[in-house]
């Protein structure tokens, strides 16, 4: 068995809880973890199929696909911070 399989179940199977963990989140109430868990699900979804990938154009396709999770990540970790700690004032527009 190759050990790309082997890594890729294991970034699925994360992926998988985690949108568990955020359809829980969202039922509770809690939809800033919930938002919050997008960026990542969608950054370990493409960096699963990416190591699946057996071409370029493939490789190329996902980790542009990896991308679109990448930039969020930081924002959403502040927000769930500022949720969290209680500062949800501070997360106004004109702030």
């Amino acid at each position: 068995m190759n050990i790309n399989y082997i890594f890729s179940f294991v970034l699925l199977t994360s992926s998988s809880i985690l949108i568990s963990i955020g359809y829980y989140a969202w039922k509770r109430d809690k939809r800033y973890v919930s938002l919050s868990l997008i960026p990542v699900i969608i950054y370990s979804l493409g960096y699963a199929f990416e190591i699946l990938c057996t071409n370029i154009e493939g490789v190329n396709f996902w980790i542009k696909v990896e991308y679109i999770g990448i930039p969020f990540l930081g924002v959403a970790w502040i927000w769930v911070m500022f949720n969290f700690n209680g500062y949800k004032d501070y997360l106004k527009r004109r702030h």
